[in-house]
């Protein structure tokens, strides 16, 4: 039809910037590393890294601060617990045991 060949003539006319054969290839050509180091980064995820290490963390954290350790068996043992005097345990003794401590017998 017209329109469309009317459409075409006016998309010829149209010529996006020139570019050098060159000056393209150096946008998509890059150096590759192929060290040992560069693939163990590419085939690693980091979000599972970073979160095994938290991981790791705060359950190195629990055992130093509810256990302690004894060479005899080379594991943790439980503290010894004490039994609270109160039953009413309010909101910033959940928040913050250190600074608000349930008192026990």
């Amino acid at each position: 039809s017209g329109k469309i060949s009317s459409c075409l003539e006016k998309c010829n006319q149209y010529s996006p910037a020139e570019t050098t054969s060159v000056a393209w290839q150096s946008r998509i050509e890059k150096p590759i590393d192929n060290s040992f180091f560069a693939n163990i980064q590419l085939g690693i995820p980091w979000e599972l890294m970073a979160s095994l290490l938290l991981c790791a963390f705060f359950i190195r954290d629990y055992y130093t601060t509810h256990c302690d350790w004894t060479w005899d068996g080379w594991w943790y043992y439980s503290k010894p617990l004490f039994v609270p005097t109160t039953t009413a345990y309010p909101l910033w003794r959940a928040f913050l045991p250190d600074i608000f401590p349930v008192p026990s017998q």
